[in-house]
């Protein structure tokens, strides 16, 4: 087997390198979102319905039973991410077997 040497200009090869390390930081950051896919975000009303799939009504009896935490601004409701998660984790039933 042959080995050929490739020699570039150090503009160039500092442009790679740079290139490199931003796509390895990207990369972090994926995984890093993928690992806490809900972490350090904060939801509205709607958006904690949806992804729970449940009412209107349900999601006030979570918050009067305090249950569920949440932020008050104006007349608009905010709910941390990672508390939605967390209240999920806290009903997670496991399976025999696993």
């Amino acid at each position: 087997m042959q080995m050929n040497v490739i020699t570039i200009e150090e503009p160039a090869f500092d442009k790679i390198m740079s290139k490199i390390d931003s796509l390895e930081k990207n990369f972090a950051e994926i995984v890093n979102k993928a690992k806490n896919p809900l972490k350090d975000k904060w939801l509205d009303n709607q958006e904690v319905l949806a992804l729970l799939k449940i009412s209107i009504r349900q999601l006030q009896i979570y918050r009067t039973k305090r249950q569920i935490p949440y932020s008050l601004i104006g007349q608009k409701l905010y709910y941390k991410a990672s508390d939605i998660d967390k209240f999920l984790e806290s009903r997670y039933y496991k399976a025999k077997g696993f």
